[in-house]
């Protein structure tokens, strides 16, 4: 890791929420930070795709929201992948401190069983 992506990582939002909306349909994306690390100042909108959502720079209603994306720092093993499939500027920005960005994998609980159900039969 280059110094510069050390210095980044070390003053990070890592578990912070945020949010990004996009001008053209205004959906709002809800992002967590799940590493140390740097985020772009705007992603593709992830309902239209046509345009940028912007970040509003963490703002404390964000906390409120459940988080549908992460942004994460790659393992060895997808940085591997990138540079096989030629993604030459995601290599650079994670070299450089970057973070990526997917879709978190939301876990919901079971309701907790009704009376009927907890005394049987």
């Amino acid at each position: 890791m280059e110094p510069e992506a050390q210095r980044v990582r070390e003053r990070s939002n890592a578990g912070r929420r945020n949010l990004f909306v996009c001008p053209r349909c205004l959906a709002v994306a809800v992002t967590v930070d799940r590493d140390r690390g740097l985020t772009p100042p705007a992603i593709a909108c992830v309902r239209c795709g046509r345009a940028f959502a912007r970040s509003l720079g963490y703002p404390e209603e964000a906390a409120l929201h459940e988080a549908m994306y992460e942004f994460y720092a790659p393992d060895a093993e997808e940085v591997d992948r990138l540079k096989a499939a030629g993604q030459l500027a995601r290599l650079e920005w994670v070299a450089r401190g970057g973070l990526l960005l997917r879709r978190r994998a939301v876990v919901r609980m079971a309701p907790p069983p009704s009376q009927d159900e907890r005394e049987g039969p």
